[in-house]
């Protein structure tokens, strides 16, 4: 089952790139960290990463909801196919 590995790679790939985007946003807001960096400031952008991050989490967590809900499933069917089989024994 190859694409069963993918969904995990997914959710990794999201998170990872979240994060990094929630380290932009914030370094863009805060003025210390943008002048040391020579990255352009954006006044009152803190809040920046607040929404960066929540769209991240939200869409990460309703993924693994989605993904515990379908192994459920999976595993329902696997042990239906089991008693069956038992069954033409």
């Amino acid at each position: 089952n190859i694409t069963d590995g993918l969904d995990g790679l997914a959710a990794g790939v999201s998170a990872i790139v979240g994060a990094a985007l929630g380290v932009f946003v914030y370094v863009s807001g805060n003025y210390v960290f943008a002048d040391y960096l020579n990255v352009m400031y954006i006044p009152n952008f803190q809040f920046g990463m607040l929404r960066v991050d929540s769209v991240f989490g939200i869409a990460l967590l309703l993924f693994m909801i989605y993904l515990n809900f379908r192994t459920i499933m999976l595993i329902k069917r696997d042990e239906a196919l089991i008693k069956s089989a038992d069954r033409i024994r």
